[in-house]
């Protein structure tokens, strides 16, 4: 007999994902967390819009509903992200400390984010070249393995971005 596929959690439940408004940095995460749950139980798009919206606080939820990529048919998950990140603005702020490093492609994407933002720092004189080195030196050794905070992104980016 198949396994049968994983249910995501009622919301309120101890083990629902909990988006909290007060920390717009969470945001991705959470949204990612939505992702893969959401794939693992074998939701379309639209579920994971509508499970997205009942996890989020009600005042948050009332708002996402509205919006035109919450209501497309058909639904596109990767629209209603776009979306909902648009109305917060301190999402950005954390996005690549929140994100994950997990393959060679997602390692690669931040190192070339990294080099365009540095090298605009170092035109304005506002970084050194030693300075972009060592701070990439700590990213490619950090971003694979955390520090001692949890912090797996270098703080200069966090900055920029």
């Amino acid at each position: 007999m198949a396994n049968p596929l994983p249910q995501m959690p009622l919301r309120g439940s101890t083990s629902a994902l909990k988006f909290d408004r007060k920390n717009p940095a969470l945001l991705p995460r959470f949204l990612e967390d939505v992702d893969l749950l959401g794939t693992a139980a074998g939701l379309s798009d639209a579920q994971k819009i509508r499970t997205s919206i009942q996890y989020a606080d009600l005042e948050e939820s009332e708002g996402w509903e509205l919006l035109p990529a919450a209501m497309a048919l058909p639904a596109v998950w990767n629209d209603f992200i776009t979306a909902v990140k648009a109305l917060y603005p301190g999402c950005k702020v954390q996005e690549y400390r929140a994100k994950p490093m997990r393959t060679l492609a997602d390692l690669s994407e931040y190192k070339r984010k990294f080099m365009k933002v540095s090298q605009f720092l170092i035109n304005g004189r506002f970084l050194s070249e030693l300075d972009r080195e060592t701070t990439s030196t700590h990213c490619e050794k950090g971003i694979l393995q955390e520090d001692k905070t949890g912090d797996s992104s270098p703080a200069l980016l966090a900055f920029i971005y």
